[in-house]
Formats: C-alpha cells, sequence, structure tokens
C-alpha cells in the first residue's frame, strides 16, 4: 500500500529544494519515488519541474508529456507543459496546452494568464486581452492577472486603459512594487512622467531594488527635462546592478546626448576591468563603441579584449571593422581574412566585409560578399543597399532593377482625414508640438543627423492629439502609395508589398545651421519617410540643394566619390517616402533656423 502522506512529504520536501535554486538536490530526493512510481502523474510532474531547472527541457517535456496522461489531462500540468514548451520556442504547441487546460478546467487562472502572456508577446492583443479579462473575471482579486492584463493592453497601444488596469492591480495590493513598477511605464508611456516617477519612487519605498526601476525612472526623468536626476539614477544602476548590461548602454547614451560631464563608456571600461575574463563584458562593450562609430576607442578596447582573452574570432572582427574605418585598410584586409569573414556564413560580419571592400575599390568581390550575406539574411536593407552600390560601381544593369527613383519614391502632400486646411497649414499647426519633444543637447551617437537633435521614444506612442494626427496622416499617404506599386515577387522590396504595414520606428528630428543627415540606410524598415515641418530661409550664399534629400549617394566615408541618383527639395507639408534599403542624406544648409521633420519605418504586417 502507497503511504500518501510519506510520499507527500517527499515531493513538496522536493518541490520546495527545486524552488531554492537547487535543481540537483532536487533530483536526488525524486530519484527513489520515480523508480518507486515510474508512472504516477504528480511524480512525473515533479520530475519535469526538475529536469527544466537542470536545463533538459527535451528531458522536461518528455516528463510532462507522460504526467499529463497519467493524469487524463490535467489542467496544472498542461500549463506546465506549455510554459516549458514555451522556453523552447515551441510556441504554437505551448499555445494548444494553455487552451486544453482551459478546456479542462476553465476556472485555473494560471493557464489564463499563461495563454494571454503568450498571445500578447506575438501580437496578438485581441485574443490576448480577451483571455486576461477572463483572468481578472476567474479572479478579481488577482494582482498577477491585472499587472499581465496591463502589459497587454501597453503592447497593443493602448495606453490609458493599460493605466486603468495597474491602477487596480496596485489598488489590489499597494504594498507590490512590481505592480507599481508596471503603473510606472504604463505612465509614462501614457506621458505622464511625473506621475510615473511617483510610482517607482512608492516601489522603491516598499522595498523594490530591481535595475529595471532605476533604468524606467531615469527615462522618465529625462521626459522631464531633468538629466541631473536621471544621472543619479543610472549611476546607481551600473553601481548597484554592474551586470545589468542594459544599464551600461542606457549611461553611455544619456552622457552622449545630454552632454554630462564624463566617459560615456567609463561604466563598460570599469566593468572590464573588474572581470577581464568575461567574454559578454567585452563584447557589451565593443558593440556600444561600434555603435556610436568611436573606431579609435574601438581599436583600443580590442586590443586590450585580446590581452584578456586571447585569440577570439569576434575579437578580430571588430578590430578588422576598426582598421578599415580608421582608414588602415591594408591592415583590415588582413584581419578580414584571418578572421574568416569571407566564409563565416555571418551576415554581420559579411556585410562590414562587403563595405570594407567598397572602401577597398573591388566591387566584385564586395558583390560576392553582399549575396553571400543575403543568402543568410535576404531581407537585409544594408546588404542590398552595398550590392547595389557595387553594381553601380561595376555599371551592372541591375542596379537600377534595384533602385528605381522615380517608381519607388514619392513625394506628397500629407495631412490627417478631415482636416480642412492645406497640408502646409497643417504642418505648421503641428510643428510646435514636435518642437517641444526635442530635449538633449547632442544628436545620438548611433544615427545618422549631425547638428540636430532626435526625439526620444516611439514618437507615434504618444498621446498628444496633434502626433496623433500626424499618424493618421502618415497611414493614409503610405497604403496610398503602397497600392500604386507594381507586383514583382522576385524584387526585394515590391516583393515583400503588403495591404497592412506595421511600424517598426518612429521619431522627429530637429537640425539647426549646419545641419545635415549622413547618407545611411535604415536597417530595421522598409519604406521609410521624410515628413517636413519646417524648413530654414533660403541663404544668398548657399548651393541651390543646400538642405535636399539626396537619394543613391553612398556614405562619404567609403571615398566613392559617387553622386545622388536623385535630389528632392523639401516643401513643408510634405511627405517623401523610399525603400529603406536606398542610400538616403541630406545636402547641408548654412542658413540660420531649423529644419524639423518627423520620420519612421515601416514593415509589411504578417
Amino acid at each position: 500500500m502507497v503511504d500518501e502522506r510519506a510520499l507527500a512529504v517527499t515531493l513538496q520536501s522536493a518541490h520546495s529544494t527545486l524552488q531554492r535554486g537547487d535543481a540537483a538536490a532536487a533530483a536526488r530526493l525524486l530519484a527513489p519515488l520515480l523508480g518507486q512510481f515510474p508512472d504516477r502523474a504528480d511524480v512525473l510532474h515533479l520530475h519535469g519541474l526538475v529536469l527544466r531547472g537542470q536545463g533538459d527541457l527535451a528531458g522536461g517535456r518528455s516528463a510532462l508529456e507522460r504526467a499529463a496522461e497519467a493524469s487524463g489531462g490535467s489542467a496544472e500540468i498542461r500549463n506546465t507543459l506549455g510554459n516549458l514548451l514555451a522556453d523552447m520556442g515551441a510556441l504554437d504547441e505551448a499555445e494548444a496546452q494553455f487552451a486544453q487546460a482551459n478546456a479542462a478546467q476553465p476556472g485555473y487562472l494560471a493557464a489564463w494568464i499563461n495563454r494571454g502572456r503568450l498571445a500578447s508577446m506575438r501580437g496578438r492583443h485581441d485574443e490576448a486581452i480577451e483571455w486576461l479579462e477572463q483572468a481578472c473575471a476567474i479572479d478579481p482579486r488577482s494582482t498577477l492577472a491585472y499587472v499581465t492584463l496591463g502589459n497587454a493592453l501597453r503592447r497593443a497601444g493602448r495606453a490609458d486603459q493599460a493605466v486603468l488596469a495597474l491602477e487596480r492591480a496596485v489598488a489590489i495590493d499597494p504594498a507590490k512594487p512590481s505592480a507599481r513598477t508596471n503603473l510606472g511605464i504604463a505612465l509614462r508611456e501614457a506621458d505622464r512622467p511625473a506621475d510615473a516617477v511617483s510610482q517607482y519612487d512608492a516601489a522603491e519605498r516598499a522595498g523594490y531594488r530591481g535595475p529595471e526601476l532605476l533604468e524606467n525612472r531615469a527615462a522618465a526623468w529625462l521626459d522631464l527635462g531633468e538629466p541631473a536626476r536621471a544621472r543619479e539614477d543610472i549611476d546607481r544602476l551600473v553601481g548597484e546592478f554592474p551586470t545589468y548590461m542594459k544599464g551600461h548602454q542606457a549611461r553611455a547614451r544619456l552622457y552622449w546626448e545630454w552632454g554630462l560631464e564624463g566617459d560615456p563608456f567609463g561604466s563598460y571600461r570599469r566593468l572590464a576591468d573588474a572581470h577581464p575574463k568575461e567574454e559578454a563584458v567585452w563584447l557589451a562593450w565593443l558593440q556600444q563603441l561600434l555603435a556610436f562609430r568611436q573606431y579609435e576607442g574601438l581599436l583600443e578596447a580590442a586590443e586590450k579584449a585580446k590581452r584578456a582573452l586571447g585569440d577570439v574570432p569576434w575579437i578580430a572582427g571588430m578590430d578588422a571593422i576598426a582598421l578599415s574605418e580608421t582608414g588602415r585598410l591594408g591592415e583590415a584586409a588582413l584581419a578580414f581574412e584571418a578572421c574568416g569573414a569571407a566564409a563565416s556564413g555571418q551576415p554581420d560580419l559579411l556585410t562590414a566585409f562587403a563595405r570594407h571592400l567598397l572602401k577597398s575599390r573591388d566591387p566584385a568581390r564586395a558583390a560576392a560578399m553582399a549575396e553571400a550575406g543575403l543568402r543568410a539574411a535576404p531581407r537585409s536593407s544594408i546588404l542590398w543597399g552595398y550590392l547595389g552600390t557595387a553594381w553601380r560601381m561595376l555599371d551592372d544593369p541591375r542596379e537600377h532593377w534595384l533602385n528605381d527613383y522615380d517608381r519607388d519614391v514619392a513625394q506628397i502632400e500629407a495631412s490627417p482625414p478631415g482636416w480642412a486646411g492645406s497640408a502646409e497649414a497643417f504642418a505648421e499647426h503641428a510643428a510646435p508640438v514636435l518642437r517641444a519633444l526635442h530635449l538633449a543637447k547632442v544628436h545620438p551617437a548611433e544615427q545618422s543627423l549631425r547638428n540636430g537633435t532626435q526625439s526620444m521614444g516611439a514618437l507615434f506612442d504618444r498621446r498628444e492629439p496633434e502626433i496623433a494626427q500626424i499618424r493618421q496622416a502618415v497611414v493614409a499617404a503610405c497604403e496610398a502609395f503602397i497600392f500604386g506599386l507594381p507586383d514583382d515577387p522576385a524584387h526585394p522590396f515590391l516583393g515583400r508589398k503588403a495591404p497592412t504595414v506595421s511600424f517598426t520606428g518612429s521619431w522627429s528630428v530637429r537640425l539647426t545651421q549646419h545641419g545635415f543627415h549622413i547618407n545611411h540606410i535604415h536597417e530595421a524598415g522598409w519604406l521609410s519617410s521624410a515628413y517636413y515641418f519646417a524648413l530654414p530661409p533660403s541663404a544668398p550664399d548657399e548651393p541651390e540643394a543646400a538642405g535636399w534629400l539626396q537619394l543613391g549617394a553612398p556614405p562619404d566615408e567609403l571615398g566613392l566619390g559617387l553622386p545622388p541618383r536623385r535630389l528632392v527639395e523639401p516643401r513643408v507639408g510634405t511627405l517623401v517616402l523610399f525603400p529603406s534599403s536606398m542610400w538616403h542624406g541630406t545636402v547641408p544648409f548654412s542658413a540660420p533656423g531649423e529644419r524639423l521633420t518627423a520620420a519612421f519605418d515601416i514593415v509589411p504586417a504578417g
């Protein structure tokens, strides 16, 4: 006869040991029970959890599938299996397990929460919200249900409703710091940064010390134009949570863009000195220097990384990039060959090598590198840009097949549906709202603008009515433009044409005297833009095209001397659309004044 009480005690002991993070000890406690009860559902359930804790996801899956069968379809076991399948990336199967758990036991809260969370992460917002509202109805006192619902509403762009859900979570359990932290994030997204700071402060008073609190409160301080307060939180963040790499990235951006005194990369340097054998630390530091185009600093840091870690291929790749960008082309060529760039199959390294070969005036080999990269990353805008440049240098007619500067570029007078005045009048109406978003002192280091600033965060997530109108104008213009494009399944731009699109980024840029954009490509987009809200006056001694958009000219730092294929004169109230893989930049202007634009990247939905 089975001693159920003794069995329950052993299972509970093993489970408690696992919860303390000692999966090996839990496995030892469980081993006798597995030998005695190999087909018992509760034993197999815990065995699956232990295997998951030990990192054996495949073994955990097998154990949980057996447990589910032995239990007759227990909702709790199916929920656990769903979570493990999600960890494995088997998202459809995970969702099926959550759905079966819901069907088996409609009142089992955890499965509704996990099903909704997964749907939200997959971008299926309506379903996620429906299921999470069901979870809240099952247990109106569940803080977790309301926090998860609030975060799903945030992801769906419904910030005001997210605030209401998260306020309910805080009301249920005012002492729960995570609820207040998530409410702070939603309040900031709803353009209420002062209220967000209050929630972060309350979470901290309640005992929360997580890095996300400091990171998000610093961002709220910047929204309020308080860089000194943001600096306090960011410096605390990298000091108290040195392994939280996003904190070092946030610190570098803060110091750079707000012109704060101190080395933007100092926290990376200190972390590498403290942990010289931690490869992830060096990788994060070198990637940040690369993103900020600090190539001399990258060479210095790469040399330190080599001394600390030895011959590591990715360091050699970083070294090759820095050598090429600092004009040491012969040394760079040897470095690219030494790190096996040509045979790597890695799109990032092949992209860098193709760029180097263009600088070295070897377009045939540059084209081969770009084509190799595109086999691994067929939608890479930057690789298509480099391939088009190589074809241009080779006088290959495929350049004109790839980039049609008449068909694929449009300048459209844009205003929101229902606007009674002209497009120019709408731009003048909305310009003050955009202008007020420019609080930083220096352009973002990793962006294309010079002598200007860029707004923070996603522009089209903001709540001002004028921003909503800008978005409406953009959507209407883009839908009309895309509808008029021809179909060509073989073309990297036209072949992705779709009736619906989604934004991957949106921002505003304010250029001042002598401002311009270097020629660049938008890797995150399919269709990109420039929407003009204010322009500087013409100066009598400026060239005719000062401040104009130029298309088709590769970056000056490649040293190719290729002129633009098309120049577009900006006009207030017009929106210019072009493929994200098309080189674009602006001609500098010397007149006093501002060039105020909104911009975005979109991709086909689905």
